[in-house]
């Protein structure tokens, strides 16, 4: 199986589209499926133009609005994380993922599939401490400097439910790198990242380069491959897992991090050592080495699409992930909805494992094929003719999308 993945997509579907044509011209290899990490812009009309987070002057309607009113269909069946500039509004339509349009399908704010025999997992945003711990208590219009900066951000409920995962996955999608990640790259790798980003010293320095979430649940989940993008910036490395065992969820700090140890200081440092980190030097992936690229983002007339194939994988119609459907199902009520910032502590992980293995029970004789024709549209597509007065009532609208409603018949959720 071949995946073709881009950093972030910054609404440029028509040129990774054309990338992804010519790569198989060139290589005469089949590509099975596109994967986004971020910055999709998913914007269908003007008024979802105006709830984009992100200065005014790089705002433009670009592609997918085609693809969402039916003008054109996306060649690839394309699989989508958020980032820090979306369109929220369309985004928390399908808060537990869904198609965005037909053969594009978002992995929700959390999320995990199946493509044939390969899993997929995948988390939207980035870390924002002052976020982290609030609920998702955001809601239309996306307009608020508060509002438009925070809805994008990762929730620890969502790092809660990726820890409840137990199973291998070969694929991890974030927006964000796990911070840490150039602990593992080696010197050459590290020195071409500090001098295309010199800004990146301090902040590896101060601990504040990536998500500390994100580098529990690399440590935690050990996927085979992990793609992502935010950084416009290709590092690859390789992060050599020590043990056999994952992170025990009650022995893990989800608010300060604590457990997850200190990186070398040295690693970050022009003429440091030749290896900073723990990269297996064997070629080849084995199941205890995680394989991390850093994906530059889409732009014109430059190289940027990444090629990961999957020799014993095959592809397949695109499903739910049983666990994940009983993870989503035994959490939901923990979902909060307020602006507090209230840390999760105590959970009892062994009640809670109890639960996700009932919720298990039930969904596992469902037929878990995600169906491709669940897409409808909710909000109009885009007129560049629309009166400013209509864009402006229409900022407020909320829209129930069918699809998050038949997740949540399927689950017995609530809200």
């Amino acid at each position: 199986m071949r995946i073709a993945a881009v950093g972030c997509g910054h609404g440029e579907l028509d040129t990774i589209y054309a990338a992804a044509k010519a790569s198989e011209r060139a290589t005469k290899v089949p590509i099975d499926a596109v994967v986004i990490c971020g910055d999709f812009e998913a914007i269908r009309n003007a008024s979802d133009l105006e709830q984009v987070a992100g200065p005014k002057k790089f705002r433009k309607m670009g592609d997918f609005h085609k693809y969402y009113s039916g003008k054109t269909t996306a060649p690839y069946l394309t699989i989508v994380i958020g980032g820090n500039h979306e369109c929220s509004s369309y985004f928390m339509e399908l808060y537990h993922g869904g198609w965005l349009a037909p053969n594009i399908y978002f992995l929700g704010y959390a999320g995990v599939v199946q493509l044939g025999s390969l899993r997929i997992a995948g988390v939207s945003g980035i870390y924002a401490p002052e976020h982290f711990l609030q609920g998702r208590f955001e809601h239309p219009p996306y307009t608020g400097s508060s509002d438009i900066h925070s809805v994008y951000c990762t929730r620890q409920h969502e790092l809660i439910q990726l820890t409840q995962l137990s199973s291998a996955i070969d694929l991890f999608l974030s927006h964000d790198w796990p911070r840490n990640i150039l602990a593992h790259a080696d010197r050459d790798a590290a020195a071409a990242v500090y001098a295309a980003k010199p800004t990146f010293v301090p902040q590896v320095l101060n601990g504040m380069l990536g998500s500390p979430a994100l580098e529990h649940l690399l440590m935690h989940l050990r996927p085979t491959q992990w793609l992502a993008g935010h950084m416009h910036v290709r590092v690859e490395t390789r992060v050599a897992h020590h043990d056999n065992r994952f992170i025990a969820p009650e022995t893990a700090d989800l608010t300060h991090f604590t457990h997850l140890p200190p990186p070398p200081l040295s690693y970050m440092l022009p003429g440091g050592p030749d290896n900073f980190g723990d990269a297996d030097p064997v070629p080849g992936v084995d199941a205890s080495t995680t394989s991390f690229v850093g994906i530059s983002k889409c732009v014109k007339n430059r190289e940027f699409l990444e090629l990961v194939d999957f020799p014993n994988h095959r592809a397949g119609p695109l499903r739910y992930d049983c666990d994940w459907l009983a993870i989503m199902a035994a959490t939901h009520a923990d979902l909060r909805f307020d602006s507090a910032a209230v840390a999760v502590d105590d959970l009892d992980w062994s009640d809670l494992a109890k639960r996700i293995a009932v919720c298990r029970e039930s969904i596992a004789d469902s037929n878990l094929e995600i169906p491709t024709n669940a897409f409808a549209m909710t909000a109009p597509g885009y007129n560049p003719k629309e009166p400013a007065a209509v864009t402006e009532k229409r900022r407020a609208a909320v829209y129930v999308n069918p699809q998050t409603v038949a997740i949540r018949n399927l689950l017995g959720l609530q809200r």
